[in-house]
């Protein structure tokens, strides 16, 4: 199937040359995930009673599951609550991570994915074009043997008989 469609060749070749824009984004949500990770460790602390070892910020690898899996929002409340039943001055730093990675980072490899495959896409689009128009322009060039800038009825008939035949 991808062999023969044209389109389905020209998706999977539009796809693959966004793969450096999604690697740029995935390294900005690794980056801005590490650095809460960071703070997390050095700021918050461990001897909190609810914490389990997948929520506490003992050291930067757990630290940093514990925020890159808070983005996701499906452990929020095994993260958030012990720290907010210990004191309510922890959520300054839960809630402006997931804010702005929920609102405002995550809608970006969205944006990216979609501007940079609508380019290449195009770019593609536009080279088969090209390379259509130039096939049948020398198909013509090498019918036309006369050289009159047009075939007569006559060899249409001919080719028309030879190419269905």
């Amino acid at each position: 199937l991808i062999f023969k469609s044209s389109e389905v060749r020209r998706t999977l070749r539009a796809l693959g040359k966004t793969i450096p824009q999604i690697i740029d984004v995935f390294m900005l949500i690794l980056i801005i995930t590490f650095g809460y990770a960071v703070v997390g460790n050095r700021m918050l602390p461990t001897d909190i009673d609810g914490l389990t070892r997948e929520t506490r910020f003992d050291d930067i690898w757990e630290a940093s599951q514990s925020i890159y899996f808070l983005t996701t929002l499906s452990n929020y409340p095994a993260v958030v609550i012990p720290y907010y039943k210990s004191s309510v001055n922890y959520l300054l730093y839960f809630y402006p991570f997931v804010i702005f990675t929920v609102f405002m980072l995550f809608p970006i490899p969205v944006a990216v994915v979609f501007d940079s495959f609508r380019t290449n896409r195009s770019k593609i689009l536009l080279r088969d074009r090209l390379a259509q128009k130039e096939a049948l322009l020398l198909s013509f060039l090498a019918l036309d043997h006369q050289k009159r800038g047009y075939i007569d009825i006559g060899q249409w008939k001919s080719l028309m008989e030879h190419v269905f035949d």
